[in-house]
């Protein structure tokens, strides 16, 4: 929120004392709903797109109650830049610091081994999802025979036809 106001205002100097109160709202209004919405318990290695849902729902629902709390008057006039300002960097702290904490713990070392997944289905994707939290394997390829798949990604892995693998040996 401090951020917002310095943005904002384009300046460093210290927001009045009402400013105070509003980032304290902030607080007061965000812990609590992102508790609610499981943030906190969440397990940082098997993050995926409910967490990720979860962030933006979260920190949008925190901006709107500060919004209200603002236009009703309960808190000082903030001005609604400010607001938009900070739901960008709330997204990018609290999504964003929780992501390259999964990078960061979950960083492929050389030791992974390579796996193709034979099939693209929801069994495939599950079993992909799970392997990306494995440091002993690496997906790098699905396959499957349905054409409409190939060249789709799936949690960022290319779907490709088993024709390939038989033609030549190909790389991810």
């Amino acid at each position: 929120v401090f951020a917002a106001f310095v943005l904002k205002a384009e300046s460093f100097d210290v927001p009045p004392t009402q400013y105070v109160w509003m980032m304290l709202a902030a607080l007061g209004v965000s812990i609590p709903l992102f508790a609610h919405l499981g943030l906190y318990r969440a397990v940082v290695r098997f993050m995926g797109a409910q967490v990720i849902r979860s962030v933006i729902v979260g920190v949008t629902l925190s901006v709107l109650l500060l919004a209200a709390l603002n236009a009703l008057g309960v808190l000082a006039r903030i001005p609604y830049g400010a607001l938009v300002i900070y739901w960008a960097f709330a997204l990018l702290y609290v999504g964003g610091t929780r992501m390259l904490l999964r990078a960061a713990l979950l960083g492929r070392g050389q030791m992974a081994t390579a796996v193709v997944i034979y099939g693209a289905g929801d069994a495939g994707a599950r079993l992909a999802g799970s392997l990306l939290t494995s440091r002993q394997f690496a997906p790098v390829a699905f396959v499957d025979d349905n054409p409409a798949m190939h060249g789709s990604l799936i949690h960022g892995i290319a779907v490709r036809s088993p024709e390939i693998g038989r033609a030549h040996v190909w790389t991810p």
